[in-house]
């Protein structure tokens, strides 16, 4: 079978053999694209809460406190009558 010619005289290849490129263009792998990692949003340091501090010292803490605060203002006041 004669092969067309296009009007510069060069040779035309058929349509069927460019099909066949464009598919293996298709096939080949393509490359995976790297995903861009996340940044960790920092947290914000909250306040400790009373029930935390509590915790972190012993569970009678709370009392202490109270207790302290009580023989201080007891202190406080025999000082300012002597």
């Amino acid at each position: 079978m004669e092969t067309k010619r296009n009007k510069g005289g060069e040779k035309r290849k058929h349509q069927h053999s460019l099909n066949k490129k464009k598919k293996k263009r298709r096939r080949k792998k393509k490359k995976k694209k790297k995903k861009k990692k996340k940044k960790k949003k920092k947290k914000k340091k909250k306040a400790m809460t009373k029930a935390a501090v509590q915790k972190l010292f012993f569970p009678g803490f709370k009392n202490v406190l109270t207790l302290l605060i009580i023989v201080l203002k007891n202190r406080l006041q025999n000082f300012s009558t002597t």
